[in-house]
């Protein structure tokens, strides 16, 4: 199972500050951990849209549930270069508590490294 942990998961928090404009939110890297990210399949996108949770796009599987807490709003993963924001509580992977998979959805940011709209070239011919 530990071969499987292969992508470098960056787990972000959210900081919240109250200023004279209002509250601030800032998400800020909190550890960074081995984990799984698993595509999911059309029918498993369909199973969980059946539970009630939209358009999840991935499964997280991660070692320990201590890495993140049931307050899901507060936390969101950086993995390849794309954001990802929880969709359901952990899940105990394996019946033993070792591993929690976690439902996820893509979240576009400006900072994600893809998929990006392509760049008009300037020097195109119409």
């Amino acid at each position: 199972m530990i071969g499987t942990l292969k992508d470098r998961v960056t787990v972000q928090t959210l900081a919240k500050t109250d200023t004279a404009m209002g509250v601030r939110r800032q998400w800020n890297d909190s550890k960074k951990v081995w984990g799984r990210l698993i595509v999911k399949s059309i029918e498993g996108t369909a199973r969980y849209e059946q539970a009630g949770y939209s358009k999840v796009t991935h499964d997280l599987l991660l070692r320990g549930l201590a890495i993140v807490g049931l307050n899901m709003p507060d936390f969101r993963f950086k993995i390849r270069g794309l954001t990802y924001e929880p969709v359901e509580p952990p899940k105990n992977y394996d019946g033993l508590n070792e591993y929690v998979k976690i439902a996820l959805r893509w979240v576009k940011e400006e900072d994600d490294r893809y998929p990006r709209e392509p760049e008009e070239d300037e020097n195109a011919e119409s």
